[in-house]
């Protein structure tokens, strides 16, 4: 699957932009020409499976980044008790 649906201005069946259109809907997963297609007009959509691999993306980096806080708080306690 696609990571962009790139929604044609007309319902039509064509070659355009590097692209297969079929009743004016395609798919790519080159960030550039999504961008590029939004500027000429065409919506531009992630796709269910794009939105779902960010979100675990996002999930996975804030369970890293509490581990790692975790890890470095750990680390600057003391492990003896000091000489008194």
């Amino acid at each position: 699957m696609s990571k962009y649906k790139i929604i044609a201005p007309v319902k039509k069946t064509c070659d355009g932009y590097g692209l297969h259109f079929v009743d004016g809907i395609a798919g790519t997963d080159d960030d550039t020409r999504a961008e590029y297609l939004k500027t000429r007009g065409y919506e531009v959509e992630l796709s269910e499976a794009a939105v779902e691999d960010a979100k675990k993306a996002e999930k996975e980096a804030t369970k890293a980044a509490k581990a790692a806080k975790k890890a470095a708080e750990a680390s600057s306690e003391p492990t003896t008790s000091p000489d008194i």
